[in-house]
């Protein structure tokens, strides 16, 4: 089943798309095919370029704080699920996470949060912005009432979330079996500035 949010399917979709369109004999025809606007077209072929020359990976600054997020996602994995957990203090590992204190502590470990947040307030955040980031994408569901709003992270291809349904919606974990219903689930779209 396509889903939009798998870079996999995304990639073969566009490959698909701009060969139909005549990419093998005129890659910028095909992009403007997609888009009719001279500067997409301008900033599609710029982007591809710099891909080809240095590849996808994260500069160091980057790096660091997918490497921070990753490692803090790793030390709280396993805390039970806690309503209100982790919304006190980032001072102190709580002994219980709910999702939006798991995402703030996450955050907050690559330096992008002052404290920690909630589901709702999360997007008002200066340093969050919407939209699927380049390596880390929050999705936030703000529109289902208290109680079933959630929150959950990708860190470099791998999702994280504190509670949610399933088998370990008990405790913080890793997910493993991520569904597109489950991720059309959620109302916004988000990441943090620079990921």
């Amino acid at each position: 089943m396509p889903d939009p949010w798998d870079p996999t399917d995304a990639i073969f979709a566009a490959a698909k798309y701009l060969t139909a369109a005549g990419a093998r004999r005129n890659l910028p025809g095909a992009v403007y095919a997609y888009n009719h606007a001279g500067w997409y077209v301008q900033e599609v072929l710029s982007i591809a370029e710099e891909i080809t020359r240095h590849g996808l990976r994260a500069g160091s600054k980057a790096s660091h704080k997918i490497w921070a997020m990753t490692a803090m996602a790793h030390l709280l994995n396993g805390l039970p699920y806690v309503w209100g957990g982790g919304h006190s203090s980032f001072s102190l590992v709580s002994t219980g996470y709910d999702c939006s204190g798991f995402v703030s502590a996450v955050l907050h470990a690559a330096g992008y949060l002052p404290g920690p947040q909630t589901t709702q307030t999360l997007p008002d955040e200066l340093a969050i912005k919407p939209g699927p980031g380049r390596w880390v994408t929050i999705l936030d569901r703000t529109d289902a009432g208290i109680g079933d709003d959630h929150v959950i992270i990708d860190i470099d291809g791998q999702w994280w979330e504190s509670g949610g349904w399933g088998v370990e919606s008990d405790r913080v974990h890793r997910m493993h079996n991520v569904t597109p219903a489950y991720l059309q689930s959620f109302n916004l779209v988000l990441h943090p500035k620079g990921l």
